[in-house]
């Protein structure tokens, strides 16, 4: 399982991983998989469980842009309310 925190493009994406590195927390950045994004430029950033929270708080203090949140668990993607 992970979470996947949607971002508008790879610069936004990009932008959420460095936040997310200097909070100390390992995030992974990737197109969106296929019908999670409105656009065909949508990006994530993905976390682990166990860092989802700190993560959630560390890109609002930042004030970065993120979108949507989504749990993936098997292939599985179920919205989050962050």
């Amino acid at each position: 399982m992970r979470y996947i925190i949607m971002c508008r493009s790879q610069t936004y994406a990009l932008r959420a991983r460095s936040v997310l590195e200097r909070a100390g927390i390992t995030a992974g950045v990737s197109r969106a998989p296929q019908g999670l994004g409105n656009s065909g430029c949508a990006w994530c950033v993905k976390v682990s469980p166990a860092k989802y929270g700190a993560a959630i708080d560390s890109l609002r203090r930042a004030g970065a842009n993120f979108g949507k949140v989504y749990r993936e668990e098997d292939g599985v993607y179920t919205e989050e309310k962050p």
